[in-house]
């Protein structure tokens, strides 16, 4: 996973904990962990980042809904007056991690996809 992949509150996998991008710098990005101190990883380190597999449970903590049309099963979220919408199938397809989707709805909605607290 490379650095320019990356932007502001995406969300990455690092030794099994959650973590929060809040800057990118020349030589890594600094992330911080949901419940602790910030961590820089740099880029001889950069093998520890993983991104998160994108899922149904992720889909739902990070606050989209399953809706059923047609018999077809899509994805959405409604912010900022618009929303983001996408056929499950084409979901898993295109955006495989949780990084991507919140990109790719950042990028459409002016919007911040952030983790909800799991029921």
């Amino acid at each position: 996973m490379e650095a320019r992949e990356l932007r502001l509150g995406n969300l990455l996998d690092v030794d099994g904990i959650v973590y929060k991008v809040v800057q990118i710098a020349n030589d890594g990005v600094i992330v911080e962990p949901i419940t602790e101190y910030g961590h820089l990883i740099d880029y001889e380190r950069k093998g520890e980042m993983k991104p998160i597999q994108l899922n149904e449970y992720w889909l739902d903590l990070l606050g989209l809904e399953l809706v059923i049309e047609d018999g077809l099963r899509f994805w959405k979220i409604t912010a900022n007056g618009r929303t983001f919408k996408s056929l499950e199938s084409i979901l898993f397809t295109w955006e495989k991690y949780v990084h991507n989707l919140q990109n790719a709805v950042f990028a459409s909605l002016q919007y911040e996809l952030e983790m909800k607290n799991p029921a």
